[in-house]
């Protein structure tokens, strides 16, 4: 296999792309709220999780915000598979840890984590995977791979996409939640004391399949997928690498808007040093 050279992302293989978000779904989590309207039950997108290990930790790493918005007793609603099945877990079986927030929305810090119990991390594991922090901490602490390498993708669930039953019944009601894909690259990184920032780009479209409001992704992955190259030039995905935490996205100006994510300083330095058991 050899490096791979630069090319245009209308360049990469649409099969290329499939394989690489179908990958990336296996370290995603949705976080719903089930409210009670009437006689009917009915689940609201809350936002994006990761999930990940470390020191001995599962979690689902999040943004700080999102924190905000989910239950403080009784159950939280998981998005964890394709199916129509109901994934919820008991409060007391998770701890909501804030890592650190920051006054400004858009400059950060925004992050924290869900601490999970060893019982709810099980059941999660047997439908998920967890990626494991400690293995990738001291390179991407000290020797991160260029930015101009592979591909990114932004991977959440997007509220805008989310589709409700056209013909509910008096006592049920059925929701689908979307988990979308941004492939693109990533325009700027900027450190600020302990954490870091990237700004992945994201422009307007008239495309009904490409989302102009991103809310519901924030706690979701941005990822750093690397590529190789065969002889014949045909492209493969050889490594997924977690490398941004998705907090904010700009308002369009000019038909551009933006991704803010958390970088892998905040994830491997600040975040992993957070995700410390204390007896859940």
């Amino acid at each position: 296999m050899s490096a791979t050279k630069e090319r245009s992302i209308t360049e990469i293989p649409d099969d290329l792309f499939r394989v690489a978000t179908e990958h990336l779904w296996q370290f995603t989590v949705g976080f719903v709220a089930v409210e009670r309207k009437g006689k009917v039950e009915e689940a609201t997108l809350r936002g994006s999780g990761i999930l990940v290990k470390a020191n001995g930790t599962h979690a689902f790493l999040t943004a700080d915000h999102v924190i905000d918005n989910l239950p403080r007793d009784g159950r939280l609603g998981l998005i964890l598979s394709a199916t129509v099945e109901q994934t919820s877990i008991d409060r007391s079986g998770i701890e909501y840890r804030r890592i650190d927030r920051g006054q400004d929305p858009r400059a950060g810090p925004d992050i924290a984590a869900i601490i999970l119990s060893s019982t709810v991390a099980s059941a999660v594991g047997s439908k998920k995977t967890f990626y494991d922090l400690d293995r990738r901490k001291e390179r991407l602490m000290t020797s991160p791979p260029d930015d101009r390498e592979g591909i990114w993708i932004a991977s959440g669930f997007v509220e805008e996409f989310t589709k409700m039953d056209p013909n509910p019944t008096p006592y049920e009601s059925v929701k689908a939640f979307c988990d979308f894909a941004s492939v693109g690259g990533v325009e700027s990184y900027v450190v600020e004391g302990q954490h870091d920032y990237f700004v992945f780009p994201l422009s307007n479209s008239t495309d009904a399949s490409i989302p102009n409001n991103f809310g519901g992704v924030s706690g979701s992955g941005l990822w750093h997928v690397l590529l190789r190259e065969n002889k014949a030039g045909d492209l493969t995905a050889f490594d997924y690498i977690l490398q941004g935490l998705t907090y904010y996205q700009e308002p369009y100006v000019e038909g551009r808007s933006a991704l803010r994510c958390h970088g892998q300083k905040s994830i491997y330095g600040v975040a992993h040093e957070a995700l410390r058991s204390r007896g859940l």
